[in-house]
């Protein structure tokens, strides 16, 4: 029954909404005051710690090589990627944004880490980057370009990386 669930997956798309409420409901209560950059991150820890569940609900085993635990990071990010895309597209259709979907999918990433003002600037520019091998590399140019001046070098790069792969599986979305 487990594999048929994961196997066209409906684990993921599941897992996404409880994603998504699940981290509207920790913004709103526990994580009401806390750091927005923790906040930009949160989809993806919430999905990366569901999946590691669901994981370990189906098959113990999977958590015995290298593979099972790629496997949880690459489907738990995908969780995340997807509750942050349908939160944008429950926005986009409630009017609260306006702009291209990547913008409004990279501008909800980028608060904490670069000024107010400069982050539609910003999500307009790295969603014009092009696709490939070294998108990564270009948007954490344009991310040092704009960054406040506590984040680190090493809190941007985590941050290119996951918008260069949420923005993969956006464009690889029919």
């Amino acid at each position: 029954m487990f594999d048929a669930f994961t196997c066209y997956g409906a684990d993921v798309a599941a897992l996404a909404i409880v994603t998504a409420f699940v981290t509207q409901i920790l913004k709103k209560t526990l994580l009401k005051y806390a750091d927005k950059k923790i906040v930009a991150f949160l989809p993806f820890l919430v999905g990366v710690a569901l999946y590691a569940a669901l994981m370990a609900f189906g098959d113990c085993s999977v958590f015995s090589d290298l593979g099972g635990y790629l496997t949880l990071f690459e489907r738990g990010i995908l969780v995340g990627a997807l509750a942050t895309s349908g939160y944008v597209m429950y926005e986009r259709l409630s009017g609260g944004k306006s702009g291209t979907f990547k913008e409004d999918l990279i501008f909800r990433m980028l608060s904490g880490f670069i000024e107010e003002q400069s982050q539609n600037a910003v999500a307009s520019e790295i969603a014009a980057t092009a696709a490939g091998e070294k998108r990564s590399g270009d948007i954490l140019e344009i991310l040092k370009n704009f960054a406040l001046s506590e984040v680190s070098e090493g809190e941007l790069s985590a941050l290119a990386e996951l918008i260069s792969r949420t923005l993969e599986v956006i464009e690889k979305t029919p």
